[in-house]
């Protein structure tokens, strides 16, 4: 899984703020690829987006797959789609 791809992709697909995606693109563009996870997480959280499963099920494999602090997508179950 092409972890920026996947990022890119999601951000590019839900919600998030003009200022919170600049900075998500210029994160993955410096590839700081774990800046870029946690302000997608953060953004979610805080603007209380909503996200599919498999939105949740991709951000969780990529936090994993980069050993990020599972705490900064946990509570993103609670935006999921019901």
């Amino acid at each position: 899984m092409d972890i920026q791809l996947k990022i890119m992709e999601i951000a590019n697909n839900l919600n998030i703020t003009k200022k919170d995606k600049k900075d998500i693109d210029e994160y993955l563009d410096h590839n700081e690829l774990g800046l870029a996870f946690e302000v997608l997480c953060v953004s979610i959280e805080r603007d209380n987006i909503k996200i599919s499963q498999k939105d949740y099920e991709i951000i969780n494999t990529l936090g994993v797959q980069m050993e990020m602090d599972s705490n900064l997508w946990s509570s993103l179950k609670n935006n999921i789609i019901k």
